[in-house]
């Protein structure tokens, strides 16, 4: 929000568009991954820690990338 108002319409909505884009996708994110229920909130942070963080690491190994993740992770 600190760049707007810039002075100029398009631009103005342009960033207007993409900030209503991202807060379409979170909730539409939160609603197919069964975060929350139809008509209640969610925080962008919670989709972040609850469906998008992996506590896994990618290491080498003979030469092919493996993603080693714990044996319990949902």
């Amino acid at each position: 929000m600190e760049h707007v108002p810039s002075g100029q319409f398009f631009a103005n909505a342009a960033w207007l568009c993409c900030a209503v884009l991202a807060h379409d996708l979170v909730r539409w994110t939160s609603l197919l991954g069964g975060l929350v229920s139809e008509g209640t909130g969610v925080v962008t942070r919670t989709v972040g820690t609850q469906l998008l963080a992996l506590p896994a690491r990618l290491v080498n190994r003979s030469g092919a990338r493996t993603l080693r993740m714990p044996e319990q992770w949902p």
